[in-house]
């Protein structure tokens, strides 16, 4: 009898089950799992320089910004080291070379900052100010949630997604959609994703793209409606869908244009983005989900924007406030416009393509210098 046959672990997102001989089976939930002290000791033991800096990500989402704040503080001359709960190091796939890496339970996070060793670190940066419940969108504050945190040698900062909860100058934002002055400074804008292949236009298809919660951040109903009517029109072009939810009812003969692949890893989605033409942000000011890109915070499709330079086609109301134009991207008036914005990146010809992406190259060399001129503010403001 192999050994795989007597005794096997069955290792889940929340739970270790253990089959002894398929005639005993049980479970431990993760959360009880003792702390690896040996992992826990190697942590607190190994050499950290005088200036390095623990980047933490406490949840299963934001990892996609952790490279873009990662490069921002090297390039400032700091050594950076990452934490994060779990698959966070898979976002640094293009990285190189990739930073030391530690991956904790909940439990052995909450261990780790809670004690006084953790100031060997210069700073503490939070990728995220609140964690977010398994399967669920509530949200626990990071203070609330490590009740009792440690900061590093230097008071901690913290990535807030939502402008509105903003509270101190400890929190920095990826955005300032309401050009608020006093908010300009506070703006560090992540859109690093290592080594990435800056591409034309395809000859032969056009390729849009979709990247996101389908259903929540997606106005599904207009684009099945576009889709409808492009392809009675146009047949050299396709739709990649990549996450989760679904576009609705679209006809058959528009499901042909659709390239749907679902939840993916970084690498499919950066190897997916670099083969695509253009975003489809499909943002839209009547939807009530959307507005709060107007005012309280920005959509993670524009930081894949930048740092693709993939030029994006954008609602006019979004366009204004986030620093889009024609110059950089496809601008369309309303709703009803999205169908022509869309015959137009069909028809748009390679050259007029170069010209919006060296357009949205400069909107992200702009974004880059004051992105980097604000953290480094912010670093250097003592407690």
């Amino acid at each position: 009898m192999c050994p795989g046959s007597f005794f096997r672990i069955e290792n889940k997102a929340k739970h270790i089950t253990f089959h002894i001989k398929d005639a005993i089976k049980f479970s431990i939930n993760k959360k009880y799992l003792p702390i690896r002290r040996k992992y826990i000791s190697d942590f607190f033991e190994h050499k950290v320089d005088e200036n390095t800096v623990l980047l933490i990500e406490p949840n299963d989402c934001h990892h996609e910004t952790l490279p873009g704040y990662y490069n921002y503080l090297k390039e400032l001359g700091y050594k950076v080291e990452i934490a994060v709960l779990k698959n966070g190091d898979k976002s640094f796939s293009r990285v190189a070379p990739k930073p030391i890496t530690w991956i904790f339970s909940e439990k052995e996070m909450k261990f780790i900052l809670s004690d006084e060793r953790i100031k060997k670190y210069h700073r503490i940066i939070f990728n995220s100010k609140v964690t977010y419940k398994v399967n669920t969108h509530d949200e626990i504050d990071i203070e609330q949630f490590f009740p009792m945190l440690k900061n590093g040698k230097q008071k901690n900062i913290y990535v807030q997604h939502h402008i509105d909860r903003r509270k101190s100058n400890s929190e920095i934002i990826l955005a300032n959609p309401t050009n608020n002055p006093d908010l300009k400074k506070f703006v560090v804008n992540p859109h690093y994703f290592g080594t990435v292949e800056i591409t034309s236009k395809n000859a032969d298809e056009t390729n849009f793209i979709l990247v996101g919660d389908i259903n929540r951040k997606s106005n599904t109903i207009l684009l099945a409606q576009v889709l409808d009517q492009l392809a009675e029109k146009k047949d050299k072009f396709k739709v990649t869908i990549i996450g989760y939810g679904n576009i609705g009812t679209v006809s058959d003969n528009a499901k042909k244009h659709l390239h749907i692949l679902g939840r993916v890893d970084y690498e499919t989605m950066y190897q997916e983005i670099e083969k695509a033409d253009f975003f489809l942000p499909l943002l839209d000011p009547d939807m009530q989900l959307h507005k709060r890109y107007l005012k309280d915070g920005t959509s993670g499709t524009f930081q894949l924007v930048y740092g693709f330079l993939k030029p994006c086609l954008i609602h006019k109301t979004f366009a204004d406030i986030y620093g889009f134009s024609n110059k950089n991207s496809i601008v369309y008036e309303n709703n009803e416009m999205l169908y022509y914005a869309m015959l137009d990146a069909i028809n748009m010809s390679t050259q007029n393509y170069l010209k919006i992406q060296t357009g949205l190259k400069a909107t992200v060399k702009k974004i880059k210098e004051e992105s980097l001129k604000n953290l480094d503010c912010i670093m250097n403001v003592e407690n």
